[in-house]
């Protein structure tokens, strides 16, 4: 979709993609090499003007060491924060962006403390790597404790409070060299299984005043990073 955006600007693309049909093939030279090789970043950062990624489940130290040939966008700093779930907590709430009732869970024992402490129903997620509803589980009584423990448990993990809500809206932005920063319209996305299965934009019904405040938590984050 990237370079789908960029051919018609003149710019032009090459991927890291270890699948051997990968559809970006079609618009340009593809690196069929895993993500983690450090000898394929090399080949793919090799004469680029800049280099991104398209999800947060990339190695920071592979970011990290692109980061030092090419420039990198978004900043290596950007990517830790958003591939721990407590990391990206902790974070938005010293902005005073709320977020959902949360504590880290190490062990069984802590688990039942949280989720006594956090009430029912909540929410036990792996801190990373989960997408797409992989990696955590809803657990609306004491009796699912065990069975999400035996499942998830033995990893770096968080347990969240249950948000009720009417609906998901998100936001998209953008922050340019020099700081200016422009922000899309509100979208609303409708989930089925825990997959994204449509997004609405711009969401209907939404009020100046819940623009503004998205627009507010939004900037104040692409400001830190």
């Amino acid at each position: 979709m990237l370079g789908l955006a960029g051919l018609p600007l003149g710019m032009r693309f090459r991927f890291l993609e270890p699948a051997p049909d990968a559809p970006a093939s079609v618009l340009g030279e593809v690196v069929q090499r895993d993500y983690g090789e450090i000898a394929a970043i090399d080949e793919l950062s090799d004469g680029m003007d800049v280099v991104t990624y398209e999800f947060e489940n990339v190695s920071i130290e592979v970011v990290r060491h692109v980061s030092e040939r090419v420039p990198v966008h978004p900043a290596p700093a950007a990517l830790e924060l958003s591939q721990d779930r407590r990391v990206e907590k902790d974070g938005f709430r010293s902005l005073g962006v709320p977020t959902a009732a949360y504590r880290t869970v190490e062990t069984e024992d802590e688990l039942r403390a949280a989720a006594d402490e956090l009430g029912f129903p909540c929410v036990l997620k792996t801190r990373r790597m989960g997408y797409d509803g992989k990696g955590q589980s809803v657990l609306r009584g004491p009796e699912d404790l065990a069975a999400a423990w035996s499942v998830l448990g033995e990893r770096l993990l968080i347990l969240e409070s249950f948000v009720p809500f009417d609906r998901e809206l998100s936001i998209l932005a953008v922050r340019s060299g020099d700081g200016e920063i422009r922000c899309y319209p509100l979208a609303e996305n409708l989930h089925r299984e825990g997959i994204l299965r449509q997004t609405v934009a711009p969401a209907p019904n939404v009020s100046a005043e819940l623009q503004a405040r998205a627009e507010s938590y939004c900037s104040k984050i692409m400001e830190v990073l």
